[in-house]
């Protein structure tokens, strides 16, 4: 089983994630896999695959998964809230937020396998500033070349000087939330998520606090 940079991250195929939720309950899925559910023999053969790697054991009321398997996919299954991350390239996440954060994407275009990571808030921020490759912290001085006075997205997404994003987290009806973009010569942060825009230079600390903020209050 694959891992990555934060420490609890697994590749899987689509049909095991379904056969997963649905052993769980699971009846409609926010991601990336087919609304079906796998047939009998697709079922069949990804337990064997999820019990050959250890993701599953067998008990005495059948299959069930073992740790830290179980507390990633319940979260999955019910997750408090959930979000959506891009870029102008379209390289999308999907987020599904509780007391751990859990991280889909798709591991590589040509498969249907899908990288799941898993960690706290902490781990989350440090995987999504280097999986989207956000920059290093601006210099104080180009605060001044900030928009002032922005009344809403379209607004700053219409403006001529936004020339990249970085990064964008969407809610589950794909509005913005927390933007992170290129803003003439400068970096800057955008949030959304109250009834004003607040923009600021960007830096990693700011950053975490605003994804903290939208994540876990």
């Amino acid at each position: 089983m694959e891992s990555s940079y934060i420490g609890k991250a697994f590749v899987f195929a689509s049909n095991e994630v379904m056969t997963i939720l649905s052993g769980l309950g699971v009846k409609k899925f926010f991601g990336f896999c087919e609304e079906k559910l796998p047939d009998r023999r697709a079922k069949i053969s990804a337990l064997d695959s999820l019990f050959r790697r250890g993701v599953i054991r067998n008990s005495e009321k059948g299959f069930v998964l073992n740790e830290p398997f179980h507390e990633m996919f319940s979260i999955i299954a019910q997750p408090y809230k959930m979000f959506s991350a891009d870029n102008s390239n379209g390289e999308k996440m999907l987020i599904y937020a509780w007391d751990k954060i859990v991280t889909m994407k798709r591991h590589s275009p040509s498969t249907d396998k899908l990288s799941i990571s898993f960690g706290d808030i902490i781990e989350a921020e440090q995987m999504l500033k280097a999986e989207y490759q956000l920059p290093k912290d601006e210099e104080p001085e180009l605060a001044v070349m900030l928009p002032e006075d922005i009344e809403d997205k379209d607004e700053l997404f219409g403006d001529n000087n936004v020339t990249a994003v970085y990064f964008k987290l969407l809610d589950e009806s794909s509005e913005p939330l927390l933007c992170v973009l290129r803003y003439g010569l400068c970096c800057m942060i955008a949030d959304f998520s109250e009834n004003t825009v607040s923009t600021e230079l960007y830096t990693e600390e700011a950053f975490d606090r605003h994804f903290k903020k939208i994540v876990l209050q």
